[in-house]
């Protein structure tokens, strides 16, 4: 069985690399892996937000000003998902008995 979902970065939509998905109501872009939005999400606090990459670790950032370090999620766990469609139409079947 194959999911069809995107998962949302949280980068603001000027500056996400992910593909545009319309929704009824308003659009979002979203990538196809946890780890491209994983990825985009860290290119967005390495060069807009000018956060420092702590050394020895992809997943911890240092902001400019000093303040706390933010710790982000595991690649394969990043990103909010966003399911685009039904990839199996017969899930909430099942077989019932009767008594």
């Amino acid at each position: 069985m194959s999911r069809n979902q995107k998962y949302i970065c949280g980068t603001p939509l000027e500056h996400c690399s992910g593909g545009s998905v319309l929704l009824p109501k308003y659009s979002v872009k979203a990538h196809n892996s946890p780890e491209e939005a994983f990825a985009c999400f860290r290119r967005y606090l390495i060069r807009e937000m000018r956060y420092i990459a702590v050394a020895g670790c992809n997943r911890s950032f240092r902001p400019p000003d000093g303040g706390p370090v933010l710790v982000l999620t595991k690649k394969a766990r990043y990103g909010g998902i966003l399911r685009t469609g039904k990839a199996d139409t017969d899930r909430y079947k099942r077989d019932y008995k009767l008594r």
